[in-house]
């Protein structure tokens, strides 16, 4: 499960998700905020899921 570009794809979900919100506090738009939050909670959670799923066999 555990590939080399896990790491980069949780930064790269995490400044998607930060750029969102951003442009949403920019734009006064809750939903642009409330979704780049989402986006940057999944990227912090992800490799607490690639973790368990490794334990788990």
């Amino acid at each position: 499960m555990k590939t080399p570009n896990d790491r980069n794809v949780v930064r790269l979900a995490f400044l998607l998700g930060f750029l969102l919100s951003v442009a949403g506090l920019l734009k006064a738009n809750l939903l642009w905020i409330l979704l780049g939050g989402v986006i940057m909670a999944s990227a912090f959670l992800y490799p607490l899921y690639a973790f368990l799923v490794r334990l788990a066999g």
